[in-house]
């Protein structure tokens, strides 16, 4: 996996959280995981990302974005995370 083409993907996924507004985010707290599917670089890759908790005060989320390479021999694995706090 290309780490530097994953992690600007990954980015950009996080960038989606803060413009879609504090309450659309908590919304999403807890809920399953969004997997999905995408090509990056001649690669299939999956990204995962999920809402939680930062702190058991449950007033700032925790916004994580994974993205697993396609190697079947060792774990190829980039994390990103991004803390949103109230506005």
């Amino acid at each position: 996996m290309n780490k530097g083409g994953a992690y600007s993907f990954l980015a950009g996924e996080l960038n989606e959280y803060p413009s879609a507004g504090y309450d659309a985010v908590l919304a999403l707290v807890d809920a399953p995981p969004r997997k999905r599917e995408v090509w990056l670089e001649g690669e299939s890759i999956v990204i995962e990302t999920c809402v939680t908790w930062e702190n058991e005060k449950r007033r700032t989320p925790r916004v994580e974005a994974t993205a697993y390479g396609p190697n079947c021999f060792h774990l190829e694995r980039l994390e990103e995370v991004m803390i949103l706090g109230p506005e």
